[in-house]
């Protein structure tokens, strides 16, 4: 089995103590360190190169600051031109949502009104109708009060008129009592006017009896 150069840079990357002995080996062979160092000179810059590339960056520096400063008004003019924009656009939506609110408030003030209305009328209804049978019943009620007055009238006036005819009835029993009364005075008169003598009689005889003994 072959081993390819891949395969040697791979046993390498992973094995990190032989990259370093293999680095070791390498710098201590004298054309090994002299190609390294003529190789790092070559990417040494000299002072007129950094001075030539300071004088680039300044102008890639200076060119990238115009532009930025460029793109920064195009920005500010866009994000001006947008917000403008989105400002319409809020005022025209919030102008909508306006209408639409008051459209809806409208719609909702007429339809509490009609309902109000409708709660209105439908009371009333029902406060005529409960005053109508408020009145049937006080009419019914004053009619059966009527009733039981004109009964408890008759009542009365029959129980005066049986009081009347007692009271009658008391004064000819008191007359009679009075008659009697007298027819009694009369016998007892009649009774002793005719029974005196023979009581005296009788009490003369008991006193001769008694003497006589």
């Amino acid at each position: 089995m072959s081993i390819t150069a891949n395969d040697i840079v791979e046993l390498f990357r992973r094995d990190a103590r032989a990259r370093r002995e293999l680095a070791v080996l390498l710098v201590s062979e004298p054309e090994v360190r002299l190609a390294i160092v003529n190789a790092m000179l070559r990417e040494v810059a000299t002072k007129d190169d950094i001075e030539r590339l300071r004088d680039a960056v300044g102008r890639d520096i200076g060119a990238l600051r115009e532009e930025t400063r460029h793109e920064i008004e195009k920005l500010r003019e866009e994000i001006r031109r947008e917000m403008g924009e989105l400002r319409s656009y809020v005022d025209r939506r919030l102008e909508g949502l306006k209408s639409y609110v008051d459209s809806r408030f409208e719609e909702l003030k007429d339809y509490v009104d009609r309902r109000i209305g409708e709660m209105k009328t439908y009371v009333d209804r029902r406060l005529e109708e409960l005053k109508s049978y408020v009145d049937q019943r006080m009419g019914e009620l004053r009619g059966e009060m009527r009733r039981e007055f004109e009964t408890v009238w008759r009542e009365i006036r029959r129980l005066e008129e049986r009081m009347r005819r007692v009271e009658e009835r008391v004064e000819r029993l008191e007359e009679r009592m009075a008659r009697v009364e007298g027819q009694i005075g009369l016998l007892v008169k009649l009774f002793i006017a005719f029974n005196v003598p023979v009581l005296v009689g009788i009490i003369g005889i008991l006193v001769k009896l008694a003497l006589m003994h």
